[in-house]
């Protein structure tokens, strides 16, 4: 691996969130979820392992 120039590691993991709106008088009052793709770039040097860390 090269240590010694920044490299771009991209991730888009996708996650799964439930929850419901006390109170809402509509169909927010039950529990219903919702789904999300976050997208993140990380840059800096890699480790031995290959690996972006904050050190």
């Amino acid at each position: 691996m090269n240590n010694h120039s920044n490299n771009f590691v991209k991730r888009y993991p996708d996650i799964s969130c439930g929850h419901r709106v006390y109170r809402h008088e509509s169909k927010c009052a039950h529990l219903h979820g919702h789904n999300y793709r976050i997208h993140f770039t990380v840059t800096g040097r890699l480790d031995a392992l290959g690996r972006v860390t904050d050190r």
